[in-house]
């Protein structure tokens, strides 16, 4: 490369990510974006930290020293609220935030940039994470300061990898279903609709007692597993650390179809 090549090579704007700067910072520098924004927008904020923090004290409050199935009422409620945090921060707010960013043409410019589209992807579902984490974090410490729950030491690297890969397949999940919403008015009502009922079905927020059929159904979609999953990391009485490895293989298989569907089809153009 000569002097001359060197001195004429156009200078990159402050604070516009460099192509030539590897795939971690770029990364790291679209999260910070997407975290900023979600600060400044009062509804997701609400939803993701505090709202399941007021249902957790809530419950808590309602059932003090009672059992669920032979756990502590603290352990399966703490579990319930940490899957509706995960489910509604990652699949409902991530359908709707998708569809919003691309009816507003934000998708189309970051297209247009050299940002790799699958970055950008990835750099929502860190955003949907980070903040569902720091929900998940405030309600446990609460929940052991004022409830007594515990977590057994060797549990929480399977706490971890439960929480991390239902946040990864919910997200995933709602990018793909943003393909099937027209407008934000229309990812309100078909996020609604197909979320919640599959939750109660699920048995997410109380046992449900459904026909075989039925049950064998809904034990191969992501929520139920999901909810298999972050229970068993609070049981007190699992051993081990406490990963249902059926749960985590259907969960991990709906997260993977979820992102190959949505690189495949995700719509980048507005729809008017």
């Amino acid at each position: 490369m000569t002097a001359a090549s060197i001195r004429t090579r156009p200078a990159v704007p402050e604070g516009v990510p460099n192509p030539s700067r590897n795939w971690l910072t770029l990364l790291l520098h679209d999260m910070r974006y997407g975290l900023i924004s979600g600060a400044r927008t009062p509804f997701p904020l609400v939803t993701a930290l505090f709202l399941p923090l007021f249902f957790n004290v809530m419950f808590n409050l309602l059932q003090s020293g009672e059992t669920v199935g032979g756990i502590p009422n603290v352990s399966a409620t703490t579990a319930t609220i940490v899957v509706f945090v995960v489910t509604t921060s990652g699949y409902f707010n991530m359908a709707i935030g998708i569809t919003v960013a691309r009816e507003k043409g934000v998708l189309k410019r970051v297209r247009q940039t050299p940002m790799p589209k699958t970055l950008h992807l990835m750099s929502r579902i860190g955003v949907t994470t980070t903040m569902a984490a720091a929900s998940v974090l405030l309600m446990i410490a609460i929940s052991m300061a004022a409830f007594g729950l515990e977590i057994r030491p060797l549990a929480v690297p399977g706490l971890l990898l439960s929480f991390f890969v239902c946040c990864f397949t919910s997200a995933a999940l709602g990018m793909g279903l943003s393909r099937f919403i027209p407008t934000l008015e229309g990812g309100v009502v078909i996020g609604t609709a197909t979320l919640f009922p599959l939750l109660f079905l699920s048995g997410v927020f109380f046992p449900v007692d459904l026909p075989g059929p039925l049950q064998t159904v809904v034990d191969l979609l992501p929520f139920a597993p999901m909810a298999d999953l972050v229970r068993t990391a609070f049981d007190p009485g699992a051993t081990g650390l406490a990963v249902d490895l059926q749960a985590l293989a259907v969960v991990t298989a709906w997260g993977a179809a979820g992102l190959l569907f949505t690189l495949k089809l995700l719509r980048w153009e507005p729809r008017r």
